[in-house]
């Protein structure tokens, strides 16, 4: 564990670590990462392989210098490939100024070019810029210089890297700008706030809409803007009040190129990353398009390359500036990623079986009923209305979810029957297009909104408490709510939207919204631990702390073997083993809204102890598994699979997440998607893929509510 240590550090205590070795561009030409077979290697700017494909993982190229994942562990190449700083570190940030920051378990200190690590070790580290770099010491933030020395003691709630000569800092719950003498330059007075450049900064304080000021503080732009980029090259991409569309404003707030674009991203390199109708391309300063918006992902220009990706981010590969393949298709060495490789961030498999026999045929199965077929009638035009995306018990009754907001057949009924009888109650009309989640939450029901039927102004949370259903017509810009999770009476929702902020939190449920901030995005909320944390696809794991929603570097040490995550990395229901409350998330991924259960099999994932990576359990790596639930100190895990033209759906449980073994098994027209667990019966309810002229029709079993029985209770 790393010391505890308050205020600056004694002389004594200082690793004089190497000074940074001069270097130019041209003694370390580019090298571009690639992956071949899931692992990773690098080109050159011709397209020419350099480096052949043999790390686990790799990362670009800074100050000549590279991140790779050998095994379990990083360490540091140089531009030949050799591994000059070997293979010891759980996590890093690029080289800045000749050093990186290193995590060896959770604690923090910087590695040199020679790879010789400081004496000094830290909670938490930013890179350095302009000679300083942001440490945090237990939960206050401070500066150090290259040798470690505490230049800014830590006495800050929030800090970030130095640009411009100013630095957000954070202080009695606003953010402002220090210098580096660590005095407020500009008070603390926003919610949050971006770095300078070019001479300005982005801020929010708190109106919903940002500003732009200078370095005295003055806003020279004023808020009218519901998002923007930091300016570079000039401009700066911004999200006006009258569209839904980003523009770009030079800096006189003058818009210079209408709004036209879904998302964008500073330039590089003369070019800008735009997208438009979920598609990926490049525009110049004038706005105008130099290459075709056709990725599903791009990357800013860096060295006259960018990276750009196709078919969900399965084929990668690189362009020049005319949008001409340097290496990708056009390529003889070049192929697609071994289907392995989209799993790539899942990896290690987590070392599980299921014992006893594969399946274990119900004792009975009975209809308790099909309420939503009141609403949506088996015509085959809104059957996929009727998917069962969620059932949840509170105060000894079962509650429904359903809707579809693609084809918008709100408002969206919620429906919820006792155990054991079945005659539904029409609860609640919910004016939204689906509800795809509840939550139990300090005895209340919350169910957020998914696609108002309202304005997009707002969006929508209702809570059902004492009896009473409330609605809350409070989020902003709340389009969706696909996840919440509570910590100490605080609602934190992760809201999808065209605007900013995408997380939010509340403590009055749901009556006032506050921004987050983040570093990044999580998209699988929960509570562990006293914190609220998530996953981000690229970060892995990641804590609500300070204020801040940021990447892991604190991994969470568990001290029971059992004490697990068992979690749905793609679409969102999440739970930890050893705990009756369940926390979920509602990342909406391709599985669980509708795409074809043939397309590939989503696996149940676990966060093993003590690290914060997500492991695909082996036991059902080649299935699909669509819910879970945490009960009495075990796991239940629903998965299903196509057979003989019907469906096999199967329930497993574990009490060590190592061993599951069957519950039931039952055969149905369609598959489960949801179900819960009472008095050792299972309510499971049944869904359907989307409507597809050319494929089969849904089964007009879709929204049916079964009552499953195993063998052991039904004799």
């Amino acid at each position: 564990m790393c010391a505890k240590i308050a205020g600056w550090f004694p002389l004594f205590f200082l690793l004089i670590l190497s000074p940074p070795r001069s270097w130019a561009e041209s003694e370390y030409p580019g090298r571009y990462v690639i992956f071949q077979d899931s692992m990773a290697g690098y080109i050159d700017a011709d397209g020419r392989v350099v480096i052949e494909p043999q790390f686990r993982t790799g990362w670009e190229f800074s100050e000549g210098l590279a991140a790779v994942r050998v095994d379990k562990k990083v360490g540091f190449i140089d531009v030949a490939g050799e591994l000059v700083i070997p293979a010891e570190f759980d996590e890093f940030r690029h080289f800045s100024e000749g050093l990186a920051a290193v995590r060896q378990g959770d604690r923090w200190t910087f590695v040199d070019r020679e790879g010789k690590t400081g004496s000094q070790w830290f909670d938490e580290v930013h890179s350095f810029s302009e000679g300083l770099a942001s440490v945090r010491v237990g939960k206050q933030w401070g500066y150090v210089d290259r040798q470690l020395k505490m230049l800014i003691p830590p006495r800050l709630a929030g800090a970030w890297d130095f640009t411009e000569g100013l630095a957000p800092a954070k202080a009695d719950g606003k953010w402002g700008f220090i210098d580096k003498a660590g005095s407020f330059a500009i008070l603390p007075q926003y919610y949050w706030v971006d770095n300078f450049s070019e001479g300005l900064a982005w801020v929010e304080g708190g109106s919903g809409k940002e500003g732009f000021i200078d370095k005295t503080g003055q806003l020279v732009i004023a808020r009218r803007f519901w998002d923007a980029t930091p300016f570079s090259d000039g401009l700066a991409w911004v999200l006006l009040d009258a569209g839904d569309r980003f523009g770009l404003i030079d800096k006189a707030g003058k818009v210079v190129v209408k709004p036209r674009f879904d998302m964008a991203r500073p330039f590089s390199e003369g070019l800008a990353c735009v997208n438009v109708d979920y598609k990926w391309g490049y525009v110049d300063t004038a706005g105008k398009t130099v290459v075709e918006p056709k990725y599903d992902r791009a990357k800013p220009f860096s060295g006259g390359l960018a990276e750009v990706a196709l078919d969900g981010g399965r084929l990668r590969g690189w362009i020049d500036k005319t949008g001409k393949y340097v290496w990708g298709p056009n390529d003889p060495k070049w192929k697609q990623e071994s289907k392995r490789e989209p799993q790539r961030i899942l990896n290690p498999v987590y070392e599980s079986l299921i014992v006893g026999p594969a399946s274990m045929p119900a004792g009975e199965v009975s209809l308790v009923g099909s309420p939503l077929k009141k609403r949506y009638p088996d015509d085959g035009k809104q059957v996929f209305s009727r998917n069962v995306w969620d059932l949840a018990v509170y105060q000894g009754r079962i509650y429904i979810g359903s809707g579809d907001f693609w084809a918008n057949t709100g408002p969206v009924e919620i429906y919820s029957f006792k155990p054991g009888e079945k005659d539904f109650a029409l609860e609640y009309t919910a004016p939204d297009e689906m509800v795809s989640k509840f939550y139990v939450v300090d005895d209340k029901l919350v169910v957020p909104g998914n696609d108002p039927r309202e304005s997009w102004d707002l969006g929508n949370l209702y809570v059902k408490d004492q009896g009473k259903w409330r609605k809350r017509r409070t989020i902003p810009h709340g389009v969706h709510c696909f996840e919440m999770t509570a910590i100490d009476g605080t609602l934190i929702a992760r809201i999808d939207t065209d605007h900013t902020p995408m997380l939010l939190k509340s403590g009055d449920w749901g009556k006032n919204w506050a921004p987050i901030v983040y570093d990044t995005l999580p998209e699988c909320l929960f509570s562990l631990g006293g914190k609220a944390h998530g996953f981000d696809r690229d970060a892995g794991l990641c804590t609500f702390e300070n204020g801040v929603f940021h990447a892991e570097q604190l991994v969470p040490r568990h001290n029971r073997p059992n004490d697990q995550i068992a979690m749905y990395a793609y679409f969102g229901r999440l739970c930890r083993l050893n705990d009756p409350q369940v926390f979920r998330g509602c990342v909406v991924g391709p599985s669980s809204m509708g795409s074809s259960m043939n397309e590939a099999p989503y696996p149940l994932c676990i966060v093993p102890p003590g690290e914060s990576h997500v492991a695909v359990a082996e036991a059902f790596k080649d299935e699909t598994v669509l819910d879970v639930c945490v009960q009495e100190d075990a796991l239940y895990v629903l998965c299903t699979r196509p057979k003989d033209g019907k469906y096999e759906n199967s329930i497993y449980s574990t009490a060590d997440v190592q061993s599951f073994k069957c519950e039931v098994t039952f055969t149905a027209d369609t598959f489960a998607r949801s179900f819960v667990r009472v008095d050792d019966i299972f309510y499971v309810g049944l869904g359907c893929e989307r409507p597809d002229e050319n494929g089969p029709q849904p089964s007009a079993s879709t929204g049916d509510i079964l009552r499953v029985v195993p063998a052991k209770q039904a004799n």
